[in-house]
């Protein structure tokens, strides 16, 4: 019983944490096009930046929606909540490391 209430305590935690990270992620791709309106930036530009945001958001989104899906059913999985919550404080951590790895191989570098 304890455990169930500290699983459901990191789901939620996990919820929030990747609700807002995807909620960044997809107002930083709609305010990039704003941003970037100067006529002597090469077009290419918007895609360069955008690229990390191509791959984040899918995953952050999905990590929302099955942990949603965890506190809608009452069923938090031990192996599957502790390494979703990992990852997220991993990434709180290193995110910036993250980002300059994904940046590495961005199609869109000259």
């Amino acid at each position: 019983m304890k455990n169930e209430k500290v699983l459901r305590i990191i789901t939620i935690i996990a919820l929030v944490f990747s609700l807002f990270q995807a909620i960044r992620w997809i107002v930083s791709y709609f305010q990039i096009k704003f941003n970037l309106n100067n006529p002597l930036i090469p077009s290419t530009l918007v895609d360069y930046v955008r690229f990390p945001i191509y791959l984040l958001f899918p995953i952050f989104f999905g990590i929302a929606k099955v942990c949603y899906g965890f506190i809608i059913k009452k069923e938090y999985k031990p192996k599957i909540v502790l390494p979703i919550f990992g990852i997220l404080v991993l990434y709180f951590f290193f995110g910036a490391d993250v980002y300059q790895c994904i940046q590495t191989f961005n199609p869109y570098n000259s």
